[in-house]
């Protein structure tokens, strides 16, 4: 579902830092931390700011449902990143919580929203681990360089 509604988009802001607050509050000492540390806060300016809004439910009734649905949103960011364009993957810690707002039937589940435009953000994106240190082979404990 593209939401682009303007009134829409700032009812479901509302909601959804409503939600994040409580959240941020609640979580233990140590992912506190990692939240400041990467700058995560409650507040979600890009359901406002992004010009649009890609909204991406699973169809319960489906076998492997969310699996599939997730698999299905990793080609869409491939899809958004080759023209250019930039998003995160947000899901509301409650999304079942929106299902009025969207009037979503019961059998499917909010899996994430995608702000979708230009980045405005100017940090640089994490780099990335190297294939070489997340590899193993034959047991866990064997990286893959180890035995190369």
């Amino acid at each position: 579902m593209i939401i682009d509604d303007p009134h829409l988009r700032k009812e479901l802001r509302e909601k959804c830092e409503e939600q994040e607050k409580i959240f941020h509050e609640n979580v233990n000492a140590e992912l506190k931390e990692w939240f400041r540390s990467k700058e995560i806060m409650w507040h979600k300016p890009h359901l406002t700011s992004a010009p649009s809004l890609l909204t991406i439910f699973s169809d319960q009734d489906m076998v492997y449902a969310t699996e599939s649905t997730w698999l299905a949103i990793g080609y869409i960011l491939i899809a958004i990143e080759e023209k250019s364009l930039s998003t995160v993957t947000y899901t509301p810690p409650h999304p079942e919580g929106l299902r009025e707002l969207f009037g979503t039937p019961e059998k499917f589940r909010l899996e994430t929203i995608l702000p979708i435009g230009y980045s405005a953000d100017p940090k640089q994106k994490e780099e990335r681990q190297s294939t070489e240190k997340l590899i193993y082979r034959n047991c866990w404990a064997e990286n893959i360089n180890e035995n190369v």
